[in-house]
């Protein structure tokens, strides 16, 4: 046989004999029951393991490590050292890249699973482990139970009787540092081989010292420096009802704290004091008349208010005054409140926070801000009539009288158009002259009764719609209020 022949008959029979050898090995390695020989997970020898063993191999090791006990080192005599197990602390375990891993090996064509036994023939896999710091904390906080029974004492701005404004420092208690030690305890389940380790871990508990929320930085930091101004109005005259509701409201206002620059809403106070104390009858002007109701005072509330804003400086973002003169401050010097119509609001301008304190006694509400501007700098508050405004007579026909007869039922009572102005100091010498109001006091009607032979008796009107109920929440209309 001449030797071209020869060689592409030996060509014909090795390539399909390779072609079967290799198969063949494919096969054998593709179908081989078990992993490949230096395979490990997270420092557990898993080579040579077949895989029907594998399961119940695997389940064992992840069950000793539930077990693991962890060896918890106190530096402080007062506290125990402490064992707890894994589980115990919250272990987290997520194997599904193993899982993964064994499906590859055993699912899938020969040759997929030959390639992928051959990829992790040297491979060293990892199972991630976690802890859940909800349930570290819950069994840090019980084991060691008497250490978490002390807590912080915040610090306190103490406010003297004579206005002085003084400190209490906090208090801080020795505590354990939940996220440090879960961090702690995630880095050792981190190491490679933490599947291989025997026996318990040591990690010494990071201990620090626990602060409260409120300290004595953040109080001086707040810069309530100094009392700025007070103001004073009288309530000795009012009734049971009204100072039930001037003392739930200044109760409600005591202590506010505002932010540089934020603004105070009166809305929401009175919406507080109503479902904490409720409101009591007294007496509220309704559509410029005064009528019996329920929250009369409230408005006594922001007009002390309003004079100690006035006199400290602040910017009024809003306010109007009553539509009749009140008792209890001069005419331009109040501030109304009308659910849903009048608010009373004003900004926090300084660069400090600035505190209200409310101080009741049986005669007298006063208003006192606590905050920090200049020293040198001091404003006066100064209003002026600038028009009287005579009474309407109203006549009512009274048909017993005498032709031409009148009888004066009420005087009425003459209104008044107001200008407020500010005048800022420094040093004792006027530096500007503000106007911040132009107010007007609506005059009360004059009523005549008389006989003019020609009128009609006037049938009563319905209260007018969209009732106004200024120093108050709610009223009665009275057809025969003036």
């Amino acid at each position: 046989m001449r030797p071209v022949k020869r060689m592409m008959v030996v060509t014909l029979i090795a390539v399909p004999l390779a072609a079967a050898l290799w198969l063949g090995s494919m096969l054998y390695y593709g179908t081989r029951p078990a992993f490949p020989e230096a395979f490990s997970i997270s420092g557990w020898a898993a080579g040579g393991t077949g895989y029907v063993e594998f399961e119940t191999n695997w389940n064992k090791q992840l069950d000793r490590l539930r077990q693991k006990k962890i060896e918890f080192i106190s530096n402080k005599p007062e506290i125990p050292s402490q064992s707890l197990t894994l589980e115990q602390l919250g272990l987290r375990i997520d194997d599904s890249a193993v899982r993964q891993l064994f499906h590859d090996l055993t699912e899938g064509g020969v040759l997929t699973r030959a390639r992928n036994r051959w990829q992790l023939r040297s491979h060293k896999a990892a199972v991630h482990l976690s802890i859940d710091l909800r349930l570290l904390e819950a069994k840090v906080r019980t084991v060691w139970h008497t250490l978490y029974a002390n807590q912080p004492v915040p610090a306190k701005r103490i406010i003297t009787p004579w206005d002085e404004i003084r400190y209490e420092p906090e208090q801080t208690v020795l505590s354990i540092h939940e996220s440090r030690l879960k961090a702690s305890i995630e880095q050792m389940l981190q190491q490679p081989d933490v599947l291989a380790q025997t026996g318990p871990a040591g990690i010494e508990l990071p201990f620090y010292q626990k602060a409260p929320d409120v300290t004595l930085r953040l109080l001086r930091d707040q810069r309530i420096d100094r009392l700025l101004t007070q103001f004073t109005t009288a309530i000795a005259s009012s009734s049971a009802g009204r100072k039930h509701n001037v003392r739930s409201t200044a109760s409600t206002l005591h202590d506010v704290i505002l932010q540089p620059g934020e603004i105070f809403d009166y809305a929401p106070i009175i919406e507080q004091t109503g479902k904490k104390f409720g409101f009591r009858e007294a007496p509220v002007i309704l559509n410029g008349k005064l009528a019996p109701g329920v929250g009369g005072g409230i408005c006594q509330v922001s007009t002390t208010l309003y004079n100690a804003v006035l006199r400290a400086g602040l910017e009024i973002v809003e306010r109007k005054n009553h539509s009749l003169p009140i008792s209890y401050a001069p005419m331009g010097q109040d501030a109304t409140f009308s659910t849903g119509y009048i608010n009373f609001r004003f900004r926090n301008d300084t660069n400090a926070h600035l505190l209200i304190r409310t101080e009741m006694t049986e005669t007298a509400l006063t208003v006192k801000l606590f905050g920090s501007i200049p020293r040198d700098t001091t404003y006066e508050i100064e209003s002026t009539t600038v028009e009287t405004l005579s009474p309407p007579v109203k006549y009512v026909h009274n048909p017993t009288l005498q032709a031409g007869q009148q009888i004066v039922l009420s005087p009425g009572k003459q209104g008044f158009v107001v200008d407020t102005f500010r005048i800022k100091k420094q040093n004792g010498k006027v530096v500007s002259r503000e106007r911040i109001s132009r107010d007007r006091y609506s005059p009360q009607n004059k009523v005549v009764a008389a006989n003019t032979g020609k009128l009609k008796a006037p049938a009563k009107q319905p209260p007018p719609p969209n009732n106004v109920i200024e120093d108050g929440v709610t009223g009665s209309w009275s057809q025969t209020s003036s």
